[in-house]
């Protein structure tokens, strides 16, 4: 087997390799862990505490050692002695001190050197902003997305809307290459929410709530294209 074949198999992995040392072994080698179940990564001196769910492990290795490899893997260096799994991104203040704080609680500052990249950064979540805030929702939680005169609302499955200052064309940008669509000017759809879709004078679509929204003339074609109708 070549090094590109074995390069391509690590790094369709999700297993990050620990070096560590074995107390009742007495000896040195490898943990495997999943990386969804890294909450954040620590740096401790010459070593590099990593935060799981289930436990801590200490790495015989300094925290850059790790940064390389799960940059790629949804991480994060967000200060000289944290780098953090986007998966878990819940809230993030901006402010003179910026907090991250994580689906379990756990808080960090943003050092100002990273505070940039960070806010610039694409996740798989969706940002949502409201008054120097934003709140990481997942994708497949949100029904739909409404244009307000002054406001943008995101409709979630557990029927909890919630506000954004930004316009409906960020979110239309944001989640372009994922499964939502705008059929009207109001509005921007998650496709896997639809389960009917009515042709008539008054075009619409039924989610999987029982909530209509109208289709524009518009975008009818453009819709139905998605389909191959």
């Amino acid at each position: 087997m070549n090094s590109q074949s074995l390069n391509l198999r690590k790094e369709k992995s999700n297993k990050l390799a620990v070096p560590t040392s074995f107390e009742k072994e007495q000896s040195i080698g490898y943990l495997y862990i999943d990386m969804d179940h890294i909450i954040y990564l620590e740096s401790d001196s010459n070593y590099t505490n990593i935060h799981t769910e289930e436990r801590k492990i200490t790495a015989s290795k300094v925290l850059a050692f790790f940064e390389k490899e799960l940059t790629k893997k949804f991480f994060f260096r967000i200060h000289a002695s944290y780098i953090i799994n986007l998966k878990k991104l819940f809230k993030y203040k901006k402010g003179t001190e910026s907090i991250v704080t994580l689906t379990t609680g756990h808080q960090f500052n943003v050092s100002r050197s990273k505070k940039k990249a960070f806010e610039n950064l694409e996740t798989e979540k969706l940002p949502v902003l409201f008054n120097d805030e934003y709140t990481y929702i997942e994708l497949d939680s949100i029904l739909y997305i409404e244009n307000r005169s002054d406001q943008v609302c995101i409709y979630l499955s557990d029927n909890k809307p919630m506000i954004s200052t930004k316009n409906i064309s960020f979110f239309e940008s944001k989640l372009s290459n994922e499964p939502f669509f705008r059929i009207h000017n109001k509005y921007i759809v998650n496709l896997t929410k639809i389960i009917k879709y009515y042709k008539g004078k008054d075009t619409y679509v039924t989610l999987n709530t029982g909530i209509s929204l109208t289709v524009s003339d518009g975008k009818k074609n453009e819709f139905l294209q998605l389909f191959k109708y």
